[in-house]
């Protein structure tokens, strides 16, 4: 009998690619800057969400010198999105 797995996890049982109509931005990730304004209000600096990332206090991934946040994560540090 073939087991079913969660619809976020592979074989393995390692995350799989985020279903990107499940997230506000219709992607996986988000540049700060975006995030900065849409997740506080009133919004926060770029330099405030750049300090903020470099912390460690805001999941991202850094792609060249650009940074994306995280979407899910974020959502979920922020309570935002239940976790898993």
């Amino acid at each position: 009998m073939k087991q079913e797995l969660p619809n976020n996890q592979d074989q393995a049982g390692n995350p799989d690619q985020v279903d990107k109509s499940d997230t506000p931005y219709g992607k996986p990730t988000m540049p700060i800057g975006v995030a900065a304004e849409r997740y506080f209000d009133p919004p926060l600096s770029r330099s405030r969400a750049y300090d903020a990332a470099a912390r460690g206090d805001i999941p991202t991934l850094r792609i060249g010198g650009r940074i994306y946040v995280k979407v899910v994560e974020f959502e979920r540090l922020l309570g935002i999105r239940p976790a898993e």
